[in-house]
């Protein structure tokens, strides 16, 4: 037997199998699981292009996005600034011109925002939500 999500459920006499572990990332509203979003998220470079991946619809509903996954049966919720950069992704966006629209349209310092939205989307890109290329090679990852 299965969640909804097509994990499995145990047996009522076993516990549950543990999780990864999550970080809550205010700035954007979502939970990530740590390992693959962290790591993908230093190889991104200014002139990385995003692209949202067939199959993700987003619906906005009070000033936040649902993005659905069809072919995972998932969703994400984000909130205003999340929703902000899922908007800019549409068709394809650097990762340099998104930031520049960021700065044009919210008052943040670069450095801290730079980050904050490089882990966003290294866990979008994690998920499979989003697609990303080039990305820097792991060694020259800083």
């Amino acid at each position: 037997t299965t969640h909804g999500d097509g994990t499995d459920i145990p047996p009522p006499d076993q516990p549950p199998p543990p999780r990864p572990p999550e970080q809550a990332d205010p700035a954007v509203g979502i939970t990530s699981p740590a390992p693959a979003a962290a790591t993908l998220a230093q190889m991104i470079r200014p002139e990385t292009v995003f692209q949202i991946q067939l199959g993700i619809e987003a619906t906005e509903i009070d000033g936040e996005t649902i993005v659905h996954d069809h072919l995972r049966n998932t969703n994400i919720r984000l909130n205003v600034s999340g929703s902000f950069i899922w908007s800019n992704l549409q068709p394809t966006i650097s990762f340099a011109d998104l930031l520049s629209s960021i700065r044009r349209n919210y008052d943040v310092v670069p450095p801290a925002v730079d980050s904050m939205v490089a882990d966003f989307l290294g866990d979008l890109v994690a998920r499979g939500t989003v697609a990303a290329a080039p990305l820097a090679a792991a060694q020259d990852a800083p």
